[in-house]
């Protein structure tokens, strides 16, 4: 596997900032970087969590993320608008892939929105990434997982 072509690690003179997270970010559709080219980025006690999991710790983060590209096909990562008000980082993004390589045509779409905050060293020690489950999956299996909903839905209507 070649190696991740990232961008220029963050220095005292030129630390992380929403334009380079956002650099960092985008080309994660392809390949992770290795686990030495996250630290310096990442802190070693980093936390993440998104809608299905938490991890703690920089090496469950790298895993985390070599098993998303491996058990995803055709994975494309849109990264989209960001902001920053001292350590905190916000930006949005969209996702499409095929979850399941037998059936290419059965593609994911979602959209949604990534918070990170820095540490005093100046590196990534948390990770929130927010997408809407529900979409997620009525875009790929509309028939099953609408029917699923609808009947959810109607016990509280």
């Amino acid at each position: 596997m070649p190696e991740y072509a990232m961008p220029p690690a963050p220095t005292p003179e030129h630390p992380i900032d929403a334009q380079m997270v956002h650099e960092l970010f985008s080309m994660w559709d392809k390949e992770v970087p290795t686990a030495e080219q996250m630290r310096q980025w990442f802190a070693d006690d980093l936390v993440f969590k998104d809608p299905l999991q938490r991890t703690d710790g920089l090496q469950a983060y790298y895993d985390m993320n070599l098993k998303l590209l491996k058990q995803r096909h055709d994975l494309n990562i849109g990264m989209e608008d960001n902001a920053q008000t001292g350590n905190h980082i916000m930006f949005t993004f969209s996702l499409d892939m095929a979850p399941v390589p037998r059936f290419p045509d059965k593609r994911i779409y979602n959209r949604g929105m990534t918070y990170v905050r820095l540490n005093d060293d100046g590196k990534i020690e948390y990770h929130e990434d927010h997408w809407d489950f529900n979409t997620m999956f009525l875009s790929a299996f509309p028939s099953i997982f609408g029917r699923i909903y609808k009947k959810f839905v109607g016990i509280f209507a």
